[in-house]
């Protein structure tokens, strides 16, 4: 593949300034030039929400820079992508110089002109991306479903309101008053101030990630907007209640002996009460009652209660009773996938010495509760001993670039997440001087070291893949 010559050559564009989109699943997969980033550390392919045309430069190890300028999308009358992708995206490595004007000469680029056609890619009505892209000699078909592009930023509304029968006097309220409304772009922290005729009023506040109680009245306020926020000011008559905890050892040899009960405390009015019991680090069932109110907490064999504190607000007793310890969840399925690709592709073909890692990988653990550390036993494929000896594969976190070393620190997959597989080297066949890894292999996956027999997704796929010859 000529053109991989000519990525070590091509210097990184000037890039170009963001537009109003960006790409949140990133990947871009081609069989002819592997994996391509949308969203990498130098640039971040965007759509303009106003023009639909693209920007920035996707990035692949195995083919450099990529010009997406040239390429638009239909928008529609509120903003939004939708219909058939147009133009052609162009690989900077072909180019004389930047990622335009006259090519290399033919004998660089091997005849191709760095053009990736959309000859068949759409954007769907949920922002997704679907179809192949074209492209002669280097790529072929370009798999372009991985990508999805969320337009915006849309601002968010912050209104004030004040709380019905507030004994604190609040009469304003800085910088957006009392039944106002104000926009404020996605993550500013807004310091909201109660005041009394001018002065700072300590008063009870709720609306944001915080509620603020009479029992520790503040005149500030702060609150994220990271969605449209409706925040009451001023402590109401009957506006709290306290949930207190009972019942859970007070009679010698009760089951619910050493049992805490989490989420006790005060609420307003017309908010949401979740309590949950625990032992140490065991969860905990039982049988939930409620005094003097009955009907708010009765509920059994369950491991906690949720309940709207009334309106208006009273205190209420929570009692549990027949515990018994929840035994811990067991694996019932690990799902691997490089993208849509159901296992782990390591793909490279020159460029960057090793120790090299393979492409990002996710690891989904079923059920979502259940404690684990996966791990791979190497010892059950066919891949010679040579090659995987201790050290020469090892699990790491993705840190978003293939390169890692020796040092790389070992990351344990003890949480659903993204994760790379580093390869100390290529285990080069003596002879041929070809990768002994270069094949699909079949890799039983364990946890705590314990083969995971019968459980759906005890193996997964490894497709190595090393083209350059020592």
């Amino acid at each position: 593949m000529v053109v991989l010559a000519l990525v070590a050559l091509s210097p990184m564009p000037k890039l170009l300034a963001q537009s109003a989109g960006m790409a949140v699943s990133k990947y871009i997969w081609s069989d002819g030039m592997g994996w391509i980033d949308a969203a990498n550390s130098g640039s971040q392919v965007t759509i303009n929400s106003d023009t639909g045309v693209f920007s920035g430069y996707a990035w692949g190890d195995n083919i450099g820079w990529i010009n997406m300028a040239g390429v638009s999308v239909p928008m529609t009358a509120d903003g939004q992508p939708i219909g058939s992708v147009t133009g052609n995206a162009y690989a900077c490595s072909v180019f004389a110089s930047g990622c335009s004007g006259a090519l290399k000469t033919s004998d660089q680029t091997g005849g191709w002109d760095g053009k990736i056609s959309m000859q068949n890619v759409k954007i769907n009505a949920d922002k997704t991306f679907s179809g192949y892209a074209w492209s002669d000699l280097n790529t072929m078909w370009v798999n372009m479903s991985l990508l999805k592009f969320t337009l915006g930023p849309t601002n968010y509304i912050l209104s004030v309101h004040k709380e019905t029968g507030d004994t604190t006097g609040v009469t304003s309220v800085f910088p957006v008053n009392i039944d106002s409304s104000a926009s404020y772009s996605p993550g500013t922290v807004m310091i909201l101030t109660a005041k009394n005729l001018g002065a700072n009023q300590p008063t009870c506040w709720r609306g944001c990630a915080t509620t603020v109680t009479s029992d520790a009245k503040s005149s500030t306020y702060a609150c994220k907007m990271d969605s449209n926020k409706d925040v009451f000011v001023g402590c109401g008559t009957n506006g709290s209640g306290t949930v207190t905890g009972g019942g859970t050892g007070n009679v010698a040899g009760n089951s619910c002996a050493g049992v805490t009960i989490s989420g006790v405390g005060t609420y307003l009015k017309n908010t949401q009460v979740t309590l949950s019991a625990s032992k140490g680090s065991d969860a905990i069932e039982g049988d939930w009652s409620s005094s003097p109110n009955t009907v708010l907490c009765t509920v059994t064999n369950s491991t906690g209660c949720t309940f709207m504190m009334p309106d208006p607000a009273e205190n209420v007793l929570v009692n549990l009773s027949n515990c018994s310890v929840v035994p811990p969840s067991e694996i019932t399925k690990v799902e691997i996938k490089t993208g849509i690709y159901d296992g782990i592709v390591f793909s490279k073909q020159g460029g960057s010495p090793y120790p090299w890692a393979s492409q990002p990988f996710t690891v989904t653990v079923s059920p979502g509760d259940v404690a684990f550390d996966i791990g791979f036993d190497w010892a059950s494929t066919d891949i010679p001993s040579g090659c995987r000896d201790a050290g020469d594969i090892k699990i790491i976190a993705d840190l978003g670039v293939s390169s890692c070393s020796a040092s790389t620190p070992v990351a344990p997959i003890d949480h659903n997440g993204n994760y790379r597989l580093c390869f100390k080297d290529r285990c080069a066949n003596a002879t041929t001087g070809y990768s002994q890894l270069n094949k699909t292999w079949t890799v039983g996956v364990t946890n705590n070291g314990e083969s995971l027999t019968g459980v759906t997704g005890n193996t997964t796929k490894l497709k190595y893949s090393d083209a350059t010859h020592q």
